[in-house]
């Protein structure tokens, strides 16, 4: 039985630790085989979405000793992956936070360092969550949506990185950043603007349109825009 398991079920269990732990799936695998199997592919999961997430930081790390997937090693990390739910967002926010940790004692090539941590966090979080939330009576977030302001213009910031240019103080401004994932699962960040960040904030999975436009202090046609064109890049889930 063992020898003909389903290769679909077996990723499933070897990425869930409460499949693993669950009496009903004790056949599929011996113990100790099904835990060395489920932390190497808990490594390669997050060793994938660490890479594709925080590549500016990464170009520092010689001059930083230190890079996100350095945490892979770490044993926080080994602990972690005993009891991990891959896909799942607390999972991804976990180890988001043990990179943002990391690379936030490094020591900071610039003022602006911290928000361009905090920004591939954010990526971070979007790339390594591949939960949906189920539909409910009211409009709610995307799993793992978020708005963030930021100290720094960090998408000019990653233009500069790219084309090897310092980073000049003029971008020390203030900008609002919107972080999704589509539901072709690519990673969507937009800049907001303040009454599109209110309707985002406001919208909680108990509101009614109407309610989110008082709470965002902005006109109900307006919130009802915004929460059409932030379902088009899955930053809301509309209504069942």
């Amino acid at each position: 039985m063992k020898a003909n398991l389903p290769r679909d079920e077996l990723l499933h269990v070897l990425s869930d630790a409460r499949l693993r732990a669950h009496p009903s799936k004790s056949w599929l695998l011996p113990p100790e085989k099904t835990g060395r199997m489920a932390r190497l592919w808990a490594r390669r999961y997050y060793r994938g979405c660490l890479g594709r997430s925080f590549q500016h930081t990464q170009t520092f790390a010689t001059a930083t000793g230190r890079g996100a997937a350095d945490i892979l090693d770490s044993a926080q990390f080994a602990g972690f992956v005993d009891e991990c739910v891959l896909g799942a967002f607390d999972s991804a926010r976990r180890v988001g936070e043990m990179a943002r940790v990391h690379l936030d004692g490094a020591a900071h090539p610039g003022a602006w360092w911290r928000d361009l941590v905090a920004y591939e966090y954010f990526w971070f979080l979007q790339e390594a969550t591949t939960e949906s939330a189920a539909r409910i009576r009211r409009h709610q977030r995307g799993v793992s949506a978020v708005c963030q302001t930021f100290a720094w213009l960090v998408s000019r910031i990653l233009e500069r990185l790219r084309a090897g240019e310092a980073v000049p103080n003029d971008l020390h401004q203030e900008c609002t950043l919107l972080f999704s994932r589509g539901a072709d699962g690519r990673v969507v960040v937009v800049e907001m603007e303040r009454d599109a960040a209110a309707v985002f904030r406001a919208t909680n999975g108990y509101r009614t349109v109407e309610q989110v436009a008082t709470a965002a202090a902005v006109p109900q046609d307006l919130a009802a825009t915004v929460l059409e064109q932030l379902e088009e890049i899955g930053a809301i889930v509309p209504p069942a």
